[in-house]
């Protein structure tokens, strides 16, 4: 056994990406809001960082569970979600939602600690 303590804290990256085309651009040429965007993944990241997750699932969750219900829970806000991922910055390791090839339209979401 090793005397090093363990981690029980991370460095997390939040990440989203979606995809469109010309018809879902509104009459300003955008396809989001990125403010409203950016307030929904702060929103996220900061209840994935308020508390530990084992408290905030009904059991200790991996980061595919985390992102799978990540994935979920933005999907209700961006229809045309591609991806969510969750980016463990301490020991890396990437855990994208559902796997797919990371496209070039990524949007790069706030980041956040978590236990």
């Amino acid at each position: 056994m090793s005397g090093r303590a363990p981690i029980t804290d991370f460095a997390v990256t939040l990440r989203v990406g979606f995809e469109f085309s010309d018809d879902h651009l509104d009459e300003k040429e955008r396809f989001v809001d990125t403010d409203t965007l950016d307030q929904l993944l702060a929103d996220y990241a900061a209840r994935l960082s308020g508390s530990p997750w084992t408290e905030l699932f009904d059991h200790r969750p991996t980061f595919k569970y985390v992102s799978r219900w990540l994935h979920q829970q933005l999907t209700q806000h961006i229809p045309q979600l591609i991806y969510a991922s969750l980016e463990n910055d301490t020991i890396g390791v990437v855990t994208v939602n559902p796997p797919v090839e990371h496209r070039q339209l990524t949007f790069h979401g706030p980041r956040s600690r978590s236990a």
